[in-house]
C-alpha cells in the first residue's frame, strides 16, 4: 500500500501500475469542469514537498533491516529535443519536491 501511495503521489500522468477498477468517467458522461479541478488539485500535490523516505523507508527497512544507508537514484524522462527547455523546469520541480525550496 505504501509503494502504491508513493507511485501515485509522484505522477501527473497516467498511473504506472495497472488498475483493476474501471474509472467512473469511463462509464458516465465526462464532466470537463470536474476533470479540470481534479487535474489542478493533482498538479498542486505534485508541487508539494514529498518525504520519499517516509513512504518507502518502512518497506526498504523490512526487506533489509541491516542497512544503515539509503541511496536514491532518480530517473527523469524527457522527450527528444526538449532537453534544454525541460532541464530548468525539472531542476526547480526536484528542489521543491524533495527539499521544499521555492515554496511561498
Amino acid at each position: 500500500a505504501l509503494a502504491v501511495a508513493a507511485l501515485c503521489s509522484l505522477s501527473l500522468g497516467p498511473p504506472v501500475h495497472k488498475s483493476t477498477t474501471v474509472s467512473k468517467l469511463a462509464v458516465e458522461e465526462l464532466d470537463i469542469g470536474h476533470a479540470f479541478k481534479e487535474r489542478q488539485a493533482r498538479k498542486q500535490r505534485s508541487w508539494s514537498r514529498l518525504n520519499v523516505s517516509e513512504l518507502s523507508g518502512p518497506i526498504l527497512n523490512e526487506n533489509n533491516p541491516d542497512a544503515r544507508c539509503l541511496c536514491w537514484k532518480l530517473l527523469v524522462l524527457v522527450p527528444p529535443g526538449m532537453e534544454s527547455q525541460t532541464n530548468s523546469f525539472v531542476s526547480k520541480w526536484l528542489l521543491r519536491k524533495l527539499m521544499g525550496y521555492g515554496i511561498g
